[in-house]
């Protein structure tokens, strides 16, 4: 037997998560009105600005139209319900899934190896179009 393992990491992934998209995906799991509310307001009307301590100076603020919070405890879980998507296209392997790190995984025997490659690249090829459809990936 062997194993042959690919691993995924979204750069920037949190901070390209469209927050209507994922707004319509908590709505499809059946969240409730006020938890959509409450994570929508979490999610929008965010401002940023830069900080220079050796200029002492403020960048203007920014708005932040797209993403979501790193740091936080909330974070990893709303990313990784933005990208529930991946367990109906990975269908050649396993998976480990967290936050912005995917981890796609098959055993077979050393004579059926370049058949399972063929077979996980096009789970490979329908993880990148979903990334690609949901912005975090480019």
């Amino acid at each position: 037997m062997v194993t042959v393992s690919v691993f995924f990491d979204f750069s920037k992934a949190f901070d390209r998560v469209d927050h209507l998209m994922l707004i319509t995906k908590l709505k499809n799991l059946n969240s409730s009105d006020s938890v959509l509310h409450w994570i929508y307001s979490y999610l929008t009307c965010r401002s940023q600005a830069v900080k220079d301590s050796v200029a002492d100076t403020v960048s203007p603020l920014s708005l932040i139209r797209t993403g979501i919070p790193q740091g936080s405890v909330l974070g990893p879980l709303l990313f990784t319900l933005y990208l529930s998507d991946f367990q109906y296209v990975l269908k050649n392997c396993k998976y480990n899934f967290y936050a912005d790190d995917l981890q796609a995984y098959f055993h077979c025997k050393s004579k059926e190896l370049t058949d399972a490659i063929f077979r996980v690249n096009d789970d490979i090829n329908a993880v990148i179009l979903i990334g690609l459809l949901q912005t975090i990936s480019s």
